[in-house]
């Protein structure tokens, strides 16, 4: 299982930014991976059944836009996995 969260973006999303300026915020370990411009990022996001960008996913949580309720509570989750 991945140890910190992944950010499925893509170029020109405003809320892509949101999301990853509010994971720094949070103090939250994430990695980015643009759809726009890799192909097997893409690959992975289509296989989330994913509707859109930012998609931030943990083990088997997922959280489509900004929804910064729900990315707390992942950010919350993903700490205490790293503890």
């Amino acid at each position: 299982m991945e140890s910190k969260l992944i950010v499925y973006t893509s170029n020109g999303c405003p809320y892509c930014k949101q999301v990853g300026e509010f994971l720094e915020d949070n103090h939250a370990e994430f990695e980015e991976r643009n759809i726009s411009e890799n192909k097997d990022f893409f690959r992975e996001w289509k296989a989330a059944n994913a509707m859109g960008t930012p998609l931030t996913c943990f083990g088997e949580m997922q959280v489509l836009g900004c929804n910064e309720k729900k990315l707390r509570e992942m950010i919350k989750v993903s700490k205490k996995k790293q503890a």
